[in-house]
């Protein structure tokens, strides 16, 4: 199985990123009110595939991957729920790039 990344997760990278101070404020940045935010970090409610996007871009994590996750979350099918870690690993896979080359440093004389 992939590790996949909880939602608390991606609200925390969020409000990180843009140094949010309470969910109240990243709530207001993702156009959802508090009771929506209290929802998702209870776990009682998922975002929606647009709010998803949007709290990976707040923190600066592909929206692909983010995607791949909430579905991960809301399969209860163990043969979707492969096919979704199969997608997973194929998207990070494909996003990969390789590193930037070395540069050797400078001689001192």
């Amino acid at each position: 199985m992939t590790a996949e990344r909880s939602l608390d997760w991606y609200i925390d990278r969020a409000k990180w990123v843009h140094g949010y101070k309470s969910d109240a404020a990243l709530g207001r940045a993702l156009g959802i009110n508090r009771a929506s935010m209290s929802q998702w970090r209870q776990g009682k409610a998922l975002p929606s595939d647009q709010h998803i996007e949007k709290l990976a871009n707040l923190g600066a994590e592909h929206p692909a991957i983010a995607l791949v996750d909430l579905h991960l979350w809301r399969t209860k099918d163990s043969d979707v729920y492969k096919s979704y870690e199969t997608l997973k690993r194929l998207a990070q896979k494909s996003m990969r790039t390789p590193p930037p080359p070395t540069r050797a440093a400078p001689i001192m004389r």
